[in-house]
Order: structure tokens, then C-alpha cells, then sequence
């Protein structure tokens, strides 16, 4: 099956059980794969993935938008700025990564690897 099938067989097979859409199409993945970057959903990606994944995005947004509404008008260093962006992230991170794949676990759900293929 390929990763587009697989896709499709997830559209249809996850909200029967359940599953909101955030949790296994987010804006941000259904950008991914329309660019044709073949990675799996979240509720299917490993722990450390999900972890690093999420954790890098946040980081990033966060601080950004941190410096550009609070930080830029305050006296503070660049490497509190990453240190803080860095804790933050690896905080959401964390907590995105336990409650999906506490839900993936709820539901039942194989690996990517071997979805659809029973």
C-alpha cells in the first residue's frame, strides 16, 4: 500500500473510531504531504519523533513570536531568548507527545508500517 493509499484509508478509517482531525491530520502535516514529504501522522509517528517534532516547531513559533512582542523591547540576553524558547518547547513537546500517543494506545492503533496491510 502506499503512502498516499494509507492516507486516504486513515480519512476514513480514523474519525469512524473517534479520532478528531487534529490528531491525525494537522494544517501542518496536510502542507507536508500535499508537498509530497512522506512522513507518517502524528498518532502513527514514535514517541522521540513526535517529541522532536513538536518540540523544534513550538520552540521556533514561540520564540519567535516572543521576541517579537515581548523580548526585542526588554534587556534581555540572546541565550536566555533560546534557553527559554528551548525549555518551553521541549515542555509542549513532551505534553503533545504522551496525549497522542495515549490516544493512539486508546484506539488501537498499529505502526504506520504495517496500517492497512491487514
Amino acid at each position: 500500500m502506499t503512502h498516499e493509499e494509507k492516507i486516504q484509508k486513515m480519512y476514513d478509517d480514523l474519525p469512524r473510531r473517534g479520532i478528531s482531525k487534529s490528531s491525525y491530520a494537522p494544517p501542518h502535516y496536510r502542507i507536508l504531504w500535499m508537498f509530497g514529504i512522506k512522513i507518517p501522522p502524528p498518532i502513527f509517528s514514535a514517541f522521540i519523533t513526535l517529541f522532536l517534532t513538536q518540540a523544534s516547531l513550538f520552540a521556533v513559533f514561540w520564540g519567535v513570536l516572543m521576541y517579537l512582542m515581548v523580548w526585542r523591547k526588554q534587556d534581555i540576553t540572546i541565550e536566555l531568548m533560546v534557553s527559554s524558547a528551548c525549555v518551553v518547547g521541549m515542555l509542549f513537546g513532551l505534553i503533545t507527545a504522551v496525549l497522542i500517543k495515549q490516544k493512539a494506545k486508546k484506539h488501537n492503533l498499529p505502526a504506520w508500517k504495517d496500517y492497512g496491510n491487514s
